[in-house]
């Protein structure tokens, strides 16, 4: 027996639906980062940040300073799509334009560089495998119209971010200095963890949904998933006891390095106190036999049926 055509077109339709959502659920996957040269706009936005054409000595200046600093006028990079250098960049081309002028000193050495780790008289370690050519010129003014296309090591982003832009130079009286122009910025997750207790057997707390966070324990890793509405729940097997503080580290996509913890301290719960009578009766006899303040209180704690419950659920009377 033949079915009718209506119902053969309505199983046509339906199928044509499914695959048509199949293709759209694949279609919301992020894509993958590409191999593909990025231009970085200078212009300063969430990743990045272009501080002009003044630079920033990084670790000490040179006793004459400087008098002129060029201008980064471009930074391409290899696997930097939104914008962003990520785990797989291996080369970074940075263009200048203008000159770099002391206000003395002559220059014996002069490289671009590209550093992470820099602090108060902490000048940073490079990222750059290969020294490039020496730009320097022997006097105190190098022209820098040029572009230069660095190797670097970008594996260890996670924990290098943020990473600047810029150059090294050392002077014929062998002073050294680092000089930054931009920095590729760590961004936030807004990772929050609420303050757990000696009795907790979950950690909460919110960041991106999607992002994974974790945890570990005396010796034990846990890890859950954010959920849509930004919240997360980590399961413990054991308690909190013992423990003085925890450690919660949200990691968004690994290829650009995203990753922030967050520390609380544990705390204990306080006492739960109750009473099974509101009021109590108190005799002439009663009052005699109460001849110091501790015998006051313990009369009135066994006539009120005070009772209070510890964070470890036992009965203290």
């Amino acid at each position: 027996m033949k079915r009718p055509r209506h119902i053969k077109l309505g199983m046509l339709l339906l199928s044509c639906l499914a695959f048509i959502s199949m293709l759209t659920i694949t279609s919301q996957a992020a894509a993958p980062v590409t191999s593909a040269t990025t231009t970085i706009a200078n212009s300063s936005n969430t990743y990045y940040t272009y501080f002009g054409n003044s630079g920033d000595a990084v670790g000490g200046n040179i006793s004459s300073g400087i008098a002129k600093y060029p201008t980064l006028t471009k930074v391409t990079a290899n696997y930097a799509d939104q914008g962003r250098i990520s785990t797989k960049t291996t080369t970074m081309t940075l263009t200048f334009s203008g000159s770099l002028v002391t206000k003395g000193d002559e220059i014996e050495t002069l490289y671009y560089d590209v550093f992470y780790g820099q602090g108060s008289g902490v000048p940073g370690a490079s990222l750059v495998t290969k020294t490039p050519t020496n730009m320097a010129t022997g006097s105190s003014t190098v022209y820098m119209n040029a572009s230069k296309t660095l190797t670097v090591d970008m594996s260890k982003l996670k924990d290098n971010l943020p990473v600047y832009i810029g150059f090294r130079l050392t002077t014929k009286k062998w002073e050294t200095s680092t000089y930054r122009l931009a920095v590729f910025n760590r961004i936030s997750l807004n990772t929050t963890l609420n303050t757990p207790t000696t009795t907790d057997t979950t950690l909460t707390g919110t960041g991106i949904a999607g992002n994974t966070v974790s945890t570990t324990i005396n010796g034990k890793s846990y890890t859950a998933t954010i959920g849509s509405d930004g919240k997360y729940e980590i399961k413990l097997n054991d308690g909190l006891s013992g423990v003085t503080s925890v450690t919660v580290t949200q990691t968004g996509e690994a290829d650009y390095g995203e990753s922030e913890s967050v520390t609380k301290d544990v705390t204990i719960p306080p006492l739960t106190i109750k009473s099974s009578s509101t009021a109590v009766n108190l005799s002439v006899s009663d009052l005699a036999a109460l001849t110091s303040d501790s015998d006051a209180v313990n009369w009135l704690v066994k006539q009120a049926g005070v009772v209070a419950t510890n964070p470890s659920n036992l009965m203290i009377r």
